[in-house]
């Protein structure tokens, strides 16, 4: 019985972090040059964040030259320029 109940709290565990989860949506006009990026916001899911992202694109105008890239959980990091994120996905 103690394996179940083990299981059981840590689902319920992993579900509460999960609740509190952000993706933010990292845009690049020119996939080549990864140092010029758009913010495209926080969002509560993966494919939120994608949608905002390819939104973003479209709205540049750079559908064929960029790319972007949905960070969970991304934290500013003193000492560093950039931010740290969980996972990233795109």
């Amino acid at each position: 019985m103690r394996p179940t109940l083990l299981m059981v709290v840590l689902a319920l565990v992993s579900g509460a972090a999960c609740a509190d989860d952000k993706w933010e949506a990292f845009v690049y006009p020119n996939r080549f040059d990864l140092t010029s990026h758009v913010n495209a916001g926080e969002h509560k899911s993966l494919e939120a964040c994608r949608s905002a992202a390819r939104s973003t694109l479209a709205q540049l105008g750079a559908e064929g030259v960029g790319d972007y890239e949905c960070g969970l959980n991304c934290k500013q990091k003193a000492g560093f320029e950039g931010k740290v994120c969980k996972k990233t996905e795109r």
